[in-house]
C-alpha cells in the first residue's frame, strides 16, 4: 500500500496484524510494529525517524597530541592515530580540522561532504610539520661573494638543511625549535659572529654582518742579549718588548715595518711585509 498523503486506510477483519512502513525519501525509516482489530475502527500512528549514517575520519602523519574535526553543530576529537566517527543524517556538511600539537598542521584544513543514504569514509587527513620561513640577510661581504650556513644543533624533530648562497639574502623553512649555526665565506678574510635563534609559530629574520678578519702577525728576534728592549714600527704603530717576540693583529694587505733596538748596539734590517 502506498500513498503520497499523511494517511493510508484499509478495511480489515478482526485480528492481529504486523506491519512495516517505509518512505520513498532516503533518510527516513520506521521500525516494524503491530496492531489489533477488535470490532471497531482503529487509528495507528506511524512515526518515521530520521536515519543516521556513519561518517568516518582518519588521519596520518601526526606523531603526538590530539586532533579535532569540527562540523556545524558537531565537534569531535581523538588522539593521534585514532579515527573520529560522526553519525549524521542526510545533508551537506562543512568541516575544519586542527590539532593541539602545534608543530604540525593538516594539509587540508577545511572541506565539505554530502551524506546521501549511505555511510561515508572520508579521505585520510594528512598532517605535516608546520614550517616557518627564516630569512638570512647578509651585509659586509663583497657583492657576489659566496657564503654558507651550517646548522650545528637543533631542538626540532627535523634537521634543517645547510645551504650556500652568493646573494645578499636567502630563506629556508624550518619547524618550531632552537637552532645553532655557523656562517662563513669562501673569502677567508671575512668572518661573522652569529647567535642561536628560536622559532615558535612565526617567521623570522637573521641579520648576518661580515667583517674583515684580523690575523696575528709575530716578529721573532735572535741575537740580542736576554732582557734587551727592541721595537717594531708596523702600520704606523710602535710596539716594543724585552722578550724574543712582538705580536699584533692585522687584516690582509701589504705593510711596511721597521725593527730596531733601544740600545743602539745591534744592527737591524727593515723592509716590507705581506700577509
Amino acid at each position: 500500500m502506498t500513498t503520497d498523503t499523511s494517511t493510508i486506510s484499509a478495511h480489515l477483519y478482526n485480528g492481529n496484524y504486523n506491519f512495516t512502513a517505509s518512505s520513498g525519501t532516503k533518510g527516513y525509516y520506521n521500525r516494524a510494529s503491530s496492531f489489533t482489530v477488535s470490532g471497531s475502527s482503529l487509528t495507528v500512528q506511524v512515526a518515521f525517524t530520521t536515519k543516521l549514517y556513519d561518517v568516518n575520519f582518519t588521519e596520518s602523519g601526526l606523531p603526538s597530541g590530539n586532533w579535532y574535526v569540527n562540523l556545524s553543530g558537531h565537534s569531535a576529537s581523538s588522539t593521534y592515530g585514532s579515527p573520529i566517527l560522526f553519525t549524521l543524517e542526510n545533508g551537506t556538511y562543512n568541516y575544519t580540522v586542527e590539532t593541539d600539537y602545534k608543530d604540525y598542521t593538516p594539509q587540508a584544513i577545511k572541506g565539505n561532504f554530502t551524506v546521501n543514504g549511505n555511510n561515508l569514509d572520508m579521505p585520510t587527513i594528512t598532517f605535516a610539520p608546520l614550517l616557518h620561513k627564516v630569512t638570512f640577510n647578509v651585509t659586509g661581504i663583497p657583492i657576489g661573494a659566496t657564503w654558507f650556513v651550517n646548522f650545528t644543533s637543533w631542538t626540532s624533530m627535523y634537521k634543517p638543511s645547510n645551504f650556500t648562497s652568493n646573494k645578499s639574502n636567502y630563506s629556508v623553512y624550518v619547524t618550531n625549535g632552537t637552532y645553532t649555526y655557523t656562517v662563513s665565506s669562501y673569502k677567508m678574510e671575512y668572518t661573522a659572529i652569529v647567535s642561536p635563534f628560536t622559532i615558535y609559530g612565526v617567521n623570522a629574520t637573521e641579520q648576518i654582518e661580515f667583517k674583515q678578519a684580523y690575523f696575528k702577525v709575530s716578529f721573532l728576534e735572535n741575537g740580542l742579549p736576554a732582557g734587551t728592549s727592541w721595537s717594531v714600527t708596523f702600520n704606523g704603530h710602535s710596539y716594543s718588548s724585552i722578550n724574543t717576540s712582538i705580536s699584533m693583529l692585522a687584516q690582509n694587505g701589504t705593510y711596511q715595518y721597521t725593527v730596531e733596538n733601544t740600545s743602539n748596539y745591534y744592527f737591524t734590517d727593515y723592509g716590507p711585509g705581506h700577509l
